[in-house]
């Protein structure tokens, strides 16, 4: 899913998520550096559940174990299955 917005300086941001998320993963990115690009697509208007929608739709296809465990992990968070401190979104993600 494409999204793009203006920033504060009047500058377009256009971010796919999903090719962001995968391009990461392909580079062994950390799972802070992974959050981070959820907390990125949040500022610009993406969803709790387009995250966790495009999160799923990547962990659907054919990936090693520890990629999937990866990306359960940012899916704890995004959907709030995480202490409060480390929620993406406040609320708790109940149509999972």
């Amino acid at each position: 899913m494409w999204l793009n917005s203006q920033n504060a300086r009047g500058e377009v941001v256009i971010m796919n998520l999903e090719f962001e998320i995968k391009k990461s993963l392909q580079k062994n990115v950390s799972l802070p550096a992974l959050i981070d690009l959820i907390y990125q697509y949040k500022q610009i208007g993406g969803t709790q559940q387009e995250s966790y929608t495009t999160l799923e739709k990547i962990r659907d296809n054919d990936i090693e174990e520890s990629t999937e465990d990866r990306i359960l992990e940012v899916m704890d968070f995004v959907s709030g299955f995480c202490s409060l401190d480390k929620r993406i979104w406040n609320e708790v993600l109940i149509d999972r």
